[in-house]
């Protein structure tokens, strides 16, 4: 999905659980369910927030959702250069609340920030998820 030169999209697995979380930023790329063969397709649509419409899940840059977190979640998360290897890491209250990526020895920042994205996605997923007691 990558091209020279581009961001990185989000996963569709990540798209979902974005949208899970309440992720109703504007962006231009989406994946849909609208496919006759019913597979899960991507496409380019101009939608101001896809995530408000049934049949699509936004697809934003894993730049951007990081973004979000950052300023409407409010998770200090950040990709860390360590010894030959990226991280992520995410801080509260001016401690180290979890730490991504580190024991894989992440070659790339992009993959720093998936990493950290996927860790993000499964705190806030745990974290609200509904309680039915």
């Amino acid at each position: 999905m990558k091209k020279e030169g581009s961001l990185q999209l989000v996963s569709l697995e990540q798209a979902k659980k974005l949208k899970e979380l309440g992720f109703d930023w504007e962006v231009d790329t989406n994946y849909n369910y609208w496919n006759t063969d019913g597979k899960i397709g991507y496409t380019n649509r101009d939608f101001s927030n896809t995530n408000c419409e049934e049949d699509y899940i936004s697809a934003p840059t894993i730049a951007l959702a990081l973004k979000w977190f950052r300023d409407v979640k409010k998770s200090i998360a950040t990709i860390v250069r360590g010894d030959n290897c990226y991280f992520g890491e995410v801080f509260e209250d001016d401690k180290t609340l979890m730490t991504a990526g580190r024991s894989n020895k992440l070659q790339t920042y992009e993959e720093a920030e998936s990493a950290l994205l996927d860790a993000l996605l499964e705190y806030y997923g745990e974290r609200f998820k509904p309680n039915y007691y």
